[in-house]
């Protein structure tokens, strides 16, 4: 089995929302594949409603591949995805943004990166074989986009020393055992997280396979202005402090994690991260 893990906050649950697209793309996506797959559904802190609509999507149709996982308040996307691998029970796990922003293919092509011999792999933006799909009037705004992603790369790169062109891109995945090596040592809560994983693939000594995605831009919705950018330096600040003088202490999941749906009736309600 693979393990598909979206972390989410507040993604809306109305008729026509983004989360109900996403929702009818994975039961396709599900129903097309030979080998079991589940989709957690980590929900960080999320009061919109979109749990219990989740939750009722599940007992609907009876799927048996789908887990809502939740706690409050929010938190991070970092801590969601921690979650997401520590309560995955798939031998590959996968993490993308719930939107789908990458297209199965790229999430089917980094499985197969990993299941022929690399514990970990991730999507990169900036491989030369890699293409972005936009239309014309997203052009500036694509390219803002990418002078902000290159001052961000070069500064963090500065504070912590990674080789990785692409840190931020979201879609990554990993063997059962790799994830479970990394998640004791991850503290960072927030976007910052995927540089802390990195270094500590770095560190671990697993190794890390670049894969070449296509991107799809569709608005200008994006979570990289300036100031999340300066918040994400801050959080890698921290984190090569944390890791300055070797392998840090273990952090715990400092949440209780609950999962509901149709699956998880036969399951206890909660439990601790």
């Amino acid at each position: 089995m693979y393990s598909l893990i979206l972390p989410n906050y507040n993604p809306g649950a109305g008729p026509g929302s983004g989360l109900e697209k996403t929702w009818h793309a994975l039961c396709e996506f599900i129903s097309r594949q030979t080998v079991p797959w589940e989709v957690l559904f980590v929900c960080d802190g999320s009061t919109d409603g979109s749990i219990e609509q989740l939750a009722q999507w599940c007992k609907d149709h009876r799927v048996g591949w789908c887990r809502v996982l939740s706690y409050s308040p929010n938190q991070g996307k970092g801590l969601a995805v921690r979650v997401g691998l520590q309560q995955a029970r798939g031998k590959i796990r996968v993490f993308t943004d719930v939107d789908l922003a990458y297209s199965f293919e790229d999430l089917l092509q980094v499985v197969e990166t990993v299941k022929r011999g690399s514990p970990v792999a991730i999507a990169s933006r900036e491989h030369p074989d890699s293409y972005a799909l936009l239309p014309m009037s997203m052009v500036h705004h694509v390219s803002r986009r990418r002078v902000q992603s290159h001052v961000f790369r070069s500064i963090s790169r500065q504070m912590i020393h990674l080789k990785y062109v692409d840190t931020q891109a979201g879609l990554k995945a990993f063997t059962a055992e790799a994830a479970e090596k990394l998640v004791p040592y991850l503290s960072c809560k927030g976007f910052g997280f995927d540089c802390e994983v990195l270094l500590a693939c770095e560190r671990l000594e697993l190794n890390v396979t670049e894969v070449p995605v296509t991107v799809r831009y569709q608005t200008a919705a994006s979570t990289t202005s300036w100031k999340s950018s300066f918040q994400m330096l801050k959080q890698i600040w921290q984190i090569s402090q944390r890791w300055k003088q070797g392998m840090p202490a273990i952090s715990k999941v400092p949440v209780v994690v609950h999962e509901t749906g149709w699956v998880a009736e036969a399951r206890p309600a909660a439990r601790a991260a």
